[in-house]
C-alpha cells in the first residue's frame, strides 16, 4: 500500500512539472511575440518615416505622414552626427524608444543629413524628470541648434509635417 501510493505522489508531482514547464513555455513564448510585435512595429513605423524624409530631402517638398505608435512610446530626435549604435557615423539619427532617455531603444535609422524633431521636449534635471536639450553652434548653418528632442507618443495617431530647411529635415508635429 506505502509503495502505491509513494508511486502514485511520484507520477502526480512529474506530471505537475511538466504542466509546469509547459505553462512556463508557452507564458515566455506569448511574452516574447509580444515584444517582438512592439519591435516590429517600431521599425515599420520609422522605416516608413525614412521613406518621406528622404522623399523630402531629394524634392525639397514638404510632406505630411501618420504613425500609428503604441502608446507609452517616445519618438526623439539627435540633429548631429551620432556616435554610436545603428545611428554610428550618421548626419542625423531617429529613434522610436521605449523608454523617455531612449535607453531601451526599440528603433533607431541615421540619415545622411540633420534631423530635428520640432515638438514639445522635457528638460533634463539631475532627478531624471526628463531629456537634457543641448545648444550648439552649427557653422555649417550659421545657425544655433538643439539636440535631444522627444515626444511621448501617448495617442494612437500621430500626423507630422516633414520639412526640408536647408540641410535639415524637421519633423514638425500637427495639432
Amino acid at each position: 500500500m506505502g509503495e502505491l501510493m509513494l508511486n502514485n505522489f511520484i507520477r502526480f508531482a512529474l506530471m505537475a512539472l511538466v504542466v509546469v514547464a509547459i505553462v512556463y513555455a508557452i507564458g515566455g513564448s506569448v511574452l516574447y511575440a509580444g515584444e517582438n510585435s512592439k519591435i516590429n512595429k517600431a521599425i515599420s513605423q520609422i522605416e516608413k518615416m525614412k521613406e518621406i524624409m528622404d522623399g523630402v530631402f531629394d524634392e525639397g517638398i514638404t510632406k505630411r505622414i501618420e504613425i500609428f505608435p503604441t502608446s507609452g512610446w517616445y519618438l526623439r530626435s539627435w540633429p548631429l552626427a551620432f556616435p554610436f549604435g545603428e545611428c554610428k557615423g550618421s548626419e542625423g539619427c531617429l529613434c522610436m524608444c521605449d523608454k523617455k532617455l531612449c535607453d531601451g531603444v526599440l528603433k533607431c535609422q541615421g540619415f545622411d543629413y540633420y534631423v530635428e524633431l520640432d515638438s514639445e521636449f522635457y528638460n533634463y534635471d539631475e532627478a531624471g524628470d526628463g531629456l537634457r536639450i543641448e545648444e550648439f553652434y552649427d557653422y555649417a548653418s550659421g545657425e544655433e541648434r538643439s539636440i535631444g528632442h522627444v515626444l511621448k507618443l501617448s495617442e494612437p495617431v500621430y500626423q507630422f509635417d516633414i520639412i526640408k530647411e536647408g540641410d535639415m529635415i524637421i519633423i514638425r508635429e500637427v495639432k
